[in-house]
C-alpha cells in the first residue's frame, strides 16, 4: 500500500555520485598480457558496442473482485486500480547506453504508458497545483538521464534527470513488485540519503531517508520527511524482509493546513522452488489516519499470496502469475467499493474484499 511517491514525473535536475570498478586497467597499468595497441582498440570497440542495451515489458493482468462494485474500481488504489476487466497496467520500452573507461558519457531513455501511468491521486488540483495540468503528458516518460564517469579514484558516477527511485523495497514494475509514481509538484530539488549495511553474508539492512518540497507551496514548513527502513535476509532460494514506512509533512492551507502522518510495514517472504516455480506471502499494515496518502482516513490491513510460473523465450522472460489478496480497511472513511448504490446514489462500500488476480509479465532486455 505504499503511497509515498506520487505519479508525476519529476522535472527537476538530480544528482547522484556512485563508485564503481571496472576490469579494463588504468592509464598507469600495463596492459595484459603484452597485447598491442591495435587489440586493445579493438576489445574497447566491442565493449562500446556491447553498452548499448534496449528492451519492452508488458504488464497484462485481470482481477476479480468479488465484492463485483458496479465502478470496477479498488478504492484507494493507485496502481491496479481496476477490477473485473482484462486490463494493460503497463507498457515500456527502452534504451540505455552504460558508462565505462572505453566510453565515459552514459544516457537512458524510456517511455511507458498504461492504466498505471494514469493512477489519480488524492486532492492533486489542490497540492500540486498548475503542474497537474501537464501530468498526463510528463507521466509517459519512466527514464531520461545522462551520466558521465569520472576519472576519480575506482570511478565516481554522474547522473543527471530521471531515474529509478532509491526508496522502498519494491518497484513500480510489477516484475520487481510494485511502487507508486514519481512526482512533479514543483521545481524545487528534493533531497535523500541511503545507508546499506551488510551485517552477513545473509542479512542486510537498508535505510533512506527523503525531505523535501511536495507540495505546490514551496515553504520550508509544508516539506515532507519521509523515512524507509528495511531489513532482508536471503539465504539459498528463500527471501524474507521486513519493511517500515513513515511519514509526515504539513498540508497546504487549501487542503486543511494540519500536520498529516502515515505509516505502514510489511512482510515480504518469497520461495522459488525450483527454478520456474515460486511462492510469495506478504502481509502488511498502512495507518492513513488524515488520508493524506489514500484519500481516506482508515486503517488497512491485508495479505497476498502469490504464485508464480516464469518461463524463458530467447532472451525475453514470461511470468504467470496467480494471487489471491484479502484486505480489511477500518476508521472514519475506511470501506471498498461492493455492488449497488446508496439511497442518496453514492456508491456503497463495505469494511472487507476478497481478489484473485491472473497477471501475465512479459519483459525483453538485450543482452
Amino acid at each position: 500500500m505504499r503511497a509515498s511517491i506520487f505519479r508525476w514525473l519529476p522535472m527537476v535536475l538530480w544528482l547522484m555520485a556512485t563508485p564503481g570498478v571496472f576490469a579494463e586497467p588504468s592509464a598507469h597499468e600495463t596492459p595484459r598480457g603484452g597485447a598491442t595497441d591495435t587489440e586493445i582498440d579493438q576489445e574497447k570497440s566491442e565493449s562500446t558496442t556491447q553498452q548499448w542495451h534496449y528492451g519492452a515489458y508488458l504488464d497484462l493482468s485481470y482481477s476479480v473482485d468479488f465484492n463485483f462494485p458496479d465502478n470496477r474500481r479498488w478504492r484507494s488504489k493507485v496502481t491496479t486500480q481496476r477490477v473485473n476487466e482484462l486490463t494493460p497496467n503497463m507498457v515500456l520500452g527502452y534504451v540505455r547506453k552504460d558508462a565505462d573507461e572505453g566510453s565515459r558519457w552514459g544516457m537512458e531513455f524510456a517511455v511507458q504508458g498504461g492504466y498505471d501511468v494514469t493512477g489519480q491521486v488524492p486532492n492533486a488540483s489542490l497540492r500540486y497545483g498548475s503542474a497537474a495540468d501537464d501530468a498526463d503528458a510528463f507521466s509517459h516518460f519512466a527514464r531520461a538521464n545522462v551520466s558521465y564517469l569520472a576519472p576519480i579514484g575506482t570511478g565516481l558516477k554522474l547522473t543527471a534527470g530521471l531515474f529509478n527511485s532509491f526508496i522502498g523495497y519494491e518497484s513500480f514494475y510489477a516484475k520487481d513488485n510494485r511502487y507508486n509514481y514519481l512526482s512533479y509538484p514543483n521545481n524545487l530539488p528534493s533531497y535523500g540519503t541511503r545507508v546499506q549495511w551488510t551485517a552477513s553474508p545473509a542479512m542486510t539492512l537498508t535505510q533512506n531517508f527523503y525531505y523535501g518540497p511536495d507540495q505546490s507551496n514551496t515553504d520550508l514548513r509544508y516539506w515532507r520527511f519521509f523515512s524507509d527502513s528495511s531489513i532482508q535476509w536471503k539465504q539459498d532460494n528463500v527471501t524474507v524482509a521486513l519493511v517500515y514506512d513513515v511519514g509526515t509533512e504539513r498540508a497546504i492551507p487549501q487542503v486543511g493546513g494540519q500536520r498529516v502522518f502515515w505509516t505502514g510495514t510489511a512482510l515480504y517472504t518469497h520461495w522459488q522452488c525450483t527454478r520456474t516455480w515460486a511462492l510469495a506471502v506478504r502481509p502488511e499494515l498502512y495507518y492513513d489516519p488524515d488520508g493524506a496518502m489514500t484519500g481516506a482516513r482508515q486503517f488497512i490491513k491485508a495479505v497476498t499470496t502469490t504464485l508464480e510460473y516464469k518461463l524463458l523465450i530467447a532472451a525475453s522472460v514470461m511470468r504467470f502469475r496467480m494471487e489471491y489478496r484479502y484486505d480489511d480497511s477500518t476508521g472514519s472513511q475506511g470501506g471498498f467499493f461492493r455492488d449497488g448504490n446508496t439511497t442518496s446514489g453514492m456508491v456503497d462500500l463495505v469494511q472487507a474484499q476478497h481478489l484473485l488476480i491472473a497477471a501475465i509479465l512479459w519483459s525483453y532486455d538485450s543482452p
